[in-house]
């Protein structure tokens, strides 16, 4: 609950800001649920004007496309001009592939693994490798909210925890909650 709960008083200081929603390179249905379901939260509970669709950057791979596809995800195939950034399930700076320098700064990281002291110093790093998947941290943030997750939301969300899990094979009691 502390960890989402900072996140979430981070992600007011977002109102009213153009943000960006990336994942990491070549993002998986993790990141790409994630993504989606946070950028909808964002501007929904958190008042942020969120650039249209997810950016993936690098290559995405046919499986990712057609997960995109099937939940009428948007992928923006550009990073979008934006005032902050945020990144989902990106444990390093080079997983961000060339985005990250230009959105250097103005970037929060949103992930569930251990990410230690990769980051530079100016990026708002909540890592907490508790979760099992970044759809996890981002189903507490629209708990948290009290906001109700739509039928698209929610099957993004579950695929995401599903794929992260390896079919729930590492799911733990936080995970099946």
């Amino acid at each position: 609950r502390e960890f989402v709960s900072g996140l979430s008083n981070h992600l007011t200081e977002l109102r009213g800001k153009r943000v960006g929603v990336l994942t990491h390179l070549s993002g998986d249905q993790d990141s790409i649920a994630a993504a989606y379901v946070l950028g909808n939260l964002l501007r929904d509970c958190y008042g942020a004007d969120v650039a249209e669709g997810v950016h993936v950057p690098g290559e995405v791979s046919d499986v990712s496309e057609r997960f995109a596809a099937a939940l009428s995800v948007q992928l923006a195939p550009e990073l979008p001009e934006a005032e902050h950034y945020v990144a989902v399930d990106a444990g390093s700076p080079n997983q961000l592939g060339n985005a990250f320098p230009s959105i250097l700064g103005r970037l929060t990281v949103v992930d569930h693994h251990h990410v230690g002291d990769q980051w530079p110093e100016g990026v708002a790093v909540f890592a907490s490798p508790d979760y099992k998947s970044s759809s996890e941290i981002v189903l507490d943030l629209c708990i948290l909210n009290r906001r109700s997750l739509n039928a698209v939301e929610s099957s993004a969300l579950f695929f995401g925890i599903y794929y992260d899990t390896v079919r729930l094979t590492v799911a733990d009691a936080l995970t099946l909650r």
